[in-house]
């Protein structure tokens, strides 16, 4: 971000990323048949998506 980008620009910016980042969560949330994100998660671990440490 450059330094001439006033701040309400800034806080838009925020907003719409995480109003995308909740409607990818809810579609998920609907195609995978999940009642919240740590079922999400478990289903991520269960389809190999992510390493256990």
């Amino acid at each position: 971000m450059n330094s001439t980008s006033s701040p309400s620009r800034s806080t838009q910016t925020k907003d719409c990323c995480g109003v995308r980042l909740k409607t990818h969560i809810g579609r998920l949330l609907i195609k995978l048949e999940a009642r919240d994100r740590a079922q999400l998660v478990i289903a991520g671990y269960e389809a190999a998506l992510a390493n256990e440490r």
